[in-house]
């Protein structure tokens, strides 16, 4: 549910759930996280990080910490025990990027380590515990099978699969160890099996498969879609941030402006059609988007008023309105402007009110969410606010991370 980065103009939240990672970043945090769905575990925590099997956290003196699924040692603890409780990785840890099977982080001083199964970097496919691949690393984004690093010197290095020219460097042939494709990079996604990159002059650049127009240079679905190098989209320099699903691309520009390609066969995209879409689309006419997530059947979004828009479809729920049909373009949710956070999952959704309170809709087979046993198909209060301030929420396959004013976890999922 691919990358998560923060775009601090407007503190700019994208989080995509399911098959790519989750990262959410908060400036002041305080307490914890939980190994059961009730009782918070007591840590300063500053980052998140939920995959579709396991989840990370770095608390607020660095120390980063992992739960869940551990096969091929994916959660770094030198073993391949499945973790139902926080387990501590390794210390002076600056940021997290887990996707799949594989788990990378850099250090505060600059290196970047990595473990779990996969295209390490360090000519090894397998490692339960971190090893050292590189070091002058700035940030770090792992794709479902390759990896992209920016240094800080703005070069940009790839490693891992490469069959659909995800690396960027020419061939279809995977790389075992760390390459350099590029320079002058400032954000970088990786995704499922494309890569998107923006450069120092704001240009928006992508590779690999286009085989749903996820590369958005106009050629998706055709024989020649995939690129083995890096293709500029369009000449506009004023992209502010990308982040790239396994089969889709969103982006949102310095007006905030929101934009979307790839696939659309759920109306996903939000553009009023099911038709995939081989390049940029604008999403609605408001330049006032702050925050979208999304999974593989949908999309909600929040704008700088604090509205709640959806579109999209799920397998089990409802957008979020109770209405008995996916939605093809940005629908308001209620009429309410306080909502500061929102997260989508495997045929849910999650939002948070600035009073603290937390709502969902959608299947709740897997989540067993607070006091009711059944499917909602709108928004149902789950958490109120007598005794936490819930800020932010994480979203996983079939869990829920709730993030508290002064930074507890609390887990709402099984």
């Amino acid at each position: 549910m691919g990358e998560n980065m923060l775009y601090t103009k407007c503190i700019k939240i994208i989080i995509l759930t399911g098959l790519l990672s989750v990262s959410v970043l908060l400036s002041a945090c305080g307490t914890s996280a939980t190994n059961s769905s009730s009782e918070p575990i007591a840590m300063q925590s500053k980052t998140i990080a939920a995959s579709d099997m396991h989840s990370m956290l770095i608390d607020h003196d660095n120390n980063l910490f992992a739960w869940g699924g551990n096969w091929s040692g994916r959660l770094g603890d030198g073993t391949t025990t499945d973790r139902y409780y926080l387990v501590h990785i390794m210390d002076d840890v600056a940021s997290v990027s887990i996707q799949g099977d594989h788990s990378m982080a850099i250090r505060t001083d600059g290196s970047l380590w990595a473990w779990g199964c996969g295209r390490l970097g360090n000519g090894a496919t397998e490692s339960d515990s971190p090893v050292k691949i590189m070091d002058d690393v700035a940030s770090v984004s792992a794709g479902t099978y390759h990896t992209m690093a920016i240094k800080s010197d703005g070069s940009l290095w790839a490693w891992g699969g490469n069959s659909y020219g995800q690396l960027g460097n020419g061939t279809n042939a995977e790389q075992h160890d760390p390459i350099q494709i590029w320079e002058d990079i400032v954000a970088i996604s990786a995704g499922g099996w494309h890569t998107m990159a923006i450069r120092e002059d704001g240009s928006l650049w992508a590779w690999g498969c286009s085989r749903n127009g996820q590369l958005g240079d106009g050629k998706g679905g055709s024989p020649d879609a995939n690129s083995l190098i890096p293709i500029q989209m369009g000449t506009d320099t004023d992209w502010a941030y990308v982040v790239a699903d396994s089969w889709r691309t969103f982006a949102i520009k310095t007006d905030d402006s929101l934009w979307a390609w790839g696939d659309n066969r759920r109306g996903q995209l939000g553009d009023g059609t099911t038709i995939s879409r081989s390049y940029p689309v604008r999403i609605g006419a408001d330049a006032s988007w702050i925050s979208v997530s999304t999974d593989v059947a949908r999309t909600v979004a929040i704008q700088s008023d604090g509205s709640l828009w959806a579109w999209g479809r799920s397998w089990t729920a409802r957008p979020g309105d109770g209405t008995p049909t996916y939605w093809l373009f940005p629908i308001r949710i209620g009429t309410g402007t306080d909502w500061v956070s929102t997260a989508t999952g495997f045929g849910y959704t999650v939002a948070v009110k600035d009073d603290g309170s937390i709502w969902v809709s959608g299947g709740n087979h897997q989540l067993r969410f607070g006091p009711y046993d059944r499917d909602a198909s709108v928004l149902t209060q789950i958490a109120g606010t007598e005794d936490e301030h819930w800020v932010s929420v994480v979203a996983g396959d079939n869990r829920v991370f709730a993030i508290t004013k002064d930074g507890r976890i609390r887990r709402l999922g099984i």
